[in-house]
């Protein structure tokens, strides 16, 4: 597991645009987006902590499998999983409990932002710009 903090989700982030492509576009935009398909990194954010934190990945993929639902990105990263269609679900699992990526609320929205970009269609080069847009805010 590496830290997951300003400079390493960022460097991240290029890595996943660049591997990818700056004018990818997710092909599940505008439908329902998923952080894992079939236990693999699907959108932007899954991407990130997937590479940051394989456990945490695994456990955010099961949840979705199990629930047939994502969870928004700053509630994923900020372990604020109340606020996720999940709730009822984390309730039951302590492990995933004690995942908190990062508290750092900034970052988590600045993920968000470019999860927000991916997800109405942007190419995930926007989804990086947007990302840099709201870390510097």
């Amino acid at each position: 597991m590496t830290d997951f903090n300003r400079t390493t989700v960022t460097a991240t982030l290029e890595r996943v645009v660049a591997e990818y492509g700056e004018d990818y576009v997710y092909p599940k935009a505008g439908a329902t987006c998923s952080y894992s398909e079939q236990g693999e990194p699907s959108c932007i954010v899954g991407h990130v902590i997937a590479a940051l934190n394989p456990e945490a990945f695994e456990k955010i993929a099961e949840l979705e499998d199990a629930t047939g639902v994502s969870g928004s990105a700053t509630s994923v990263v900020l372990g604020n999983w109340e606020h996720t269609d999940w709730s009822s679900a984390v309730d039951e699992d302590e492990d995933l409990n004690a995942v908190t990526l990062t508290e750092d609320g900034r970052l988590a929205s600045a993920l968000n932002e470019a999860q927000r970009q991916q997800d109405a269609g942007a190419t995930w080069g926007t989804a990086l710009s947007a990302f840099y847009t709201a870390l510097a805010e």
